[in-house]
């Protein structure tokens, strides 16, 4: 029997359990609904015919200001409903939004005269919002007669949060002005809210008709920390980069200790501020060595405690990932 489980005073305290795609979409009725907080109980299948949990369209702004934790269960999504400019399986995370311990896997195929933001996780990222430990194994397709932002978690961060997460489904953002990044599309913040990647990893196959990049596809006004590269490739048909395609406003942005590795030949089309070659280095003791990355931002990558040493695939895994498959 499905049950509330009550934890402190106010509507919008209540812990929801989300146990099917019903009470997943139950989570759109309302601004009230959409600030709750909720935990799914079970992997669940959401169809082929979804409609993005909040909505980011430009004549109507309805984002998803609570806490979605997924419990370590994984999502299965097979397709978009309607016409959004914002989708995945969240279309706008708002201020005070976060959404955890999620893993989202299926597709996304889109084809729109309307500017499109798609990712595996979600569309668009607001300041203050927020996306940690989080798989995405969506693959995405997208075409606009306008703009197109694609990203494994997220087509665009605008002055959010996103930590802990990895992707390796394919990403393909077609035409001259698509932008395609393995964790996000395009990063891009203000002085008072810069957008912030850290502590990433992609393993995405790569495609835009304009700017790529293994992790952030253009960024501006924000900081790439601690993220690595392992694409197994990122095409573009303007300009690559293996962890930044492409800079803007240089002076406002921040990169530190990044790592890009892609197989065969391969240009660094965003110059010096593309990370740093691992060498010689096997990536199992690259990542065994937790010293390797600044901790000047705050937490190191963590094993153990958020991400775990996976022996056999010689690749870190979210900690609940291990748990779940256990």
């Amino acid at each position: 029997m499905k049950k509330s489980r009550n934890c402190s005073w106010g509507d919008t305290e209540r812990i929801v359990e989300v146990y099917d795609a019903f009470d997943f979409a139950a989570i759109n009725a309302d601004a009230v609904s959409r600030a709750r907080r909720y935990i799914l109980m079970a992997d669940i299948d959401v169809g082929d015919e979804w409609w993005p949990v909040g909505v980011g369209d430009e004549e109507d702004n309805r984002p998803f200001t609570g806490l979605f934790d997924g419990g370590g269960h994984t999502v299965t999504l097979g397709g978009i409903a309607g016409d959004p400019e914002c989708a995945g399986l969240f279309g706008l995370i708002g201020e005070g939004g976060t959404v955890q311990n999620l893993a989202v896997r299926g597709r996304i195929s889109m084809d729109s005269k309307k500017p499109l933001r798609l990712g595996g996780i979600v569309g668009a990222l607001e300041a203050g919002g927020s996306v940690k430990s989080c798989v995405s194994s969506v693959d995405i397709t997208a075409a606009s007669d306008e703009f197109v932002r694609v990203g494994g978690v997220a087509g665009i961060n605008y002055g959010g949060t996103i930590s802990d997460c990895r992707s390796d489904g394919a990403i393909r953002a077609m035409g001259g002005n698509g932008v395609a990044g393995g964790i996000v599309g395009i990063c891009k913040g203000c002085s008072l809210s810069p957008a912030v990647v850290e502590n990433c990893v992609s393993q995405s196959d790569l495609k835009a008709g304009g700017v790529a990049g293994g992790i952030v596809g253009r960024h501006a006004c924000s900081s790439v920390v601690n993220c690595v590269a392992l694409n197994a490739s990122v095409e573009s048909g303007v300009t690559r980069g293996r962890v930044v395609g492409e800079n803007f406003l240089l002076e406002s942005i921040q990169m530190i200790n990044n790592y890009g590795g892609v197989p065969g030949a391969w240009r660094n089309d965003a110059g010096g501020q593309d990370g740093a070659d691992c060498g010689t280095r096997p990536p199992g003791f690259w990542w065994r060595d937790a010293s390797t990355w600044d901790i000047a931002r705050g937490e190191p990558w963590s094993f153990d405690a958020i991400w775990v040493w996976d022996a056999e695939e010689h690749m870190p895994r979210l900690t609940w990932e291990t748990r779940v498959v256990a």
